[in-house]
């Protein structure tokens, strides 16, 4: 989601940058808030989205968190070892919530029931879109230089075809923009 955010930086005004461990270098322009959890994540968030005009959820913050975090390192043992996991905070969701909220824009990695799955979460967490992210294939996505992506909206939906993650961030940013700014 890196390539995204420079998208963003470089394309619109003043940006803020939460993010958490990413791969690229990231421009100065934007005001960079490097986090390291969720729980800091969903804070930094909090506390800087007031006054924002778009709020776009584009890291993969994770679903559950260790519930009970060992002070010391756990040694190995013939027992089997369980982790209490409860969930976290669903910043955007969050966010959607607020009173004067922006225009909220979200990301759904799917890997089964894409669009369905995608489409509850546009309705569900009340965001403005969802941008449709398929990780089930190897060729795209994580850990690969292109990627496809079906933008939702209450009304439309958009398909931008394969393409580096570079151009794909400037189609959804020029999308994006016409839609909702």
């Amino acid at each position: 989601m890196g390539q995204h955010s420079q998208m963003l930086v470089l394309s619109w005004g003043t940006s803020n940058l939460v993010h958490g461990n990413i791969s690229v270098t990231l421009n100065q322009k934007a005001q960079i808030i490097s986090v390291i959890s969720a729980k800091e994540m969903y804070q930094s968030v909090m506390d800087n989205i007031v006054g924002q005009d778009i709020f776009i959820a584009c890291a993969a913050v994770s679903d559950y968190s260790i519930k009970n975090i060992a002070k010391n390192k756990i040694k190995k043992s013939e027992k089997t070892l369980i982790l209490e996991l409860t969930p976290t905070k669903d910043i955007l969701q969050e966010v959607c919530k607020l009173t004067k909220k922006p225009v909220c824009i979200g990301f759904a990695a799917e890997t089964q029931n894409l669009t369905e799955n995608a489409k509850n979460k546009l309705k569900n967490k009340g965001c403005d879109a969802i941008i449709l992210n398929d990780v089930s294939k190897h060729d795209l996505g994580f850990k690969s230089d292109e990627n496809e992506v079906l933008i939702l909206t209450p009304e439309n939906s958009i398909k931008i075809e394969k393409n580096s993650k570079q151009k794909l961030g400037r189609k959804i940013i020029k999308i994006l923009g016409e839609q909702f700014l």
